[in-house]
């Protein structure tokens, strides 16, 4: 393995690590959100399709918005991912989040950074979520793992 990929790699596993201790703390301690308008399109888009279909859990809807996705639903569908890389396709619950993601960011985001579910290149977007989250050290965001701290907190105010 060359060592840009090996870096490709090792990145995307740390970032998934990342999602995964905050779909965790969310799945346990989350307060719960409202339905939002986007999630309740999105909801009847898929429920409307034959097959097991799973809405998003109430715990998720949580946290300030991204475009218009509670951060919480990101942190769900990114994970979900991570974990599943090698099937050959997400529920589409997750899918309709990342083809939002792409849409939203298609012209912002270079580097190695893609919300593109059918880039044949491509197999993890853990990295790319914590872009997106602002989790990740920017010319915006210096302080990552402040900006983090303060999403945590706010989604799950009350619990500690």
């Amino acid at each position: 393995m060359d060592v840009a990929k090996a870096r490709y790699v090792a990145r995307e596993a740390i970032a998934g690590s990342v999602l995964q201790i905050a779909y965790m703390g969310i799945k346990r301690f989350s307060p719960g959100g409202p339905r939002t308008p986007l999630i309740e399109d999105i909801e009847a888009a898929i429920l409307g399709k034959k097959g097991k279909v799973r809405r998003y859990p109430q715990a998720f809807r949580i946290g300030r918005l991204l475009g218009d996705l509670p951060i919480g639903v990101v942190v769900y569908a990114g994970r979900n991912q991570y974990n599943h890389q090698d099937a050959t396709r997400l529920d589409p619950s997750n899918e309709l989040v990342f083809n939002y993601l792409d849409w939203l960011y298609r012209d912002q985001y270079k580097n190695n950074i893609s919300f593109d579910l059918y880039d044949p290149k491509a197999f993890n977007y853990a990295f790319s979520i914590l872009a997106a989250l602002q989790w990740l050290p920017s010319h915006r965001t210096p302080n990552p793992y402040e900006r983090y701290d303060r999403d945590m907190r706010d989604m799950l105010r009350g619990h500690g």
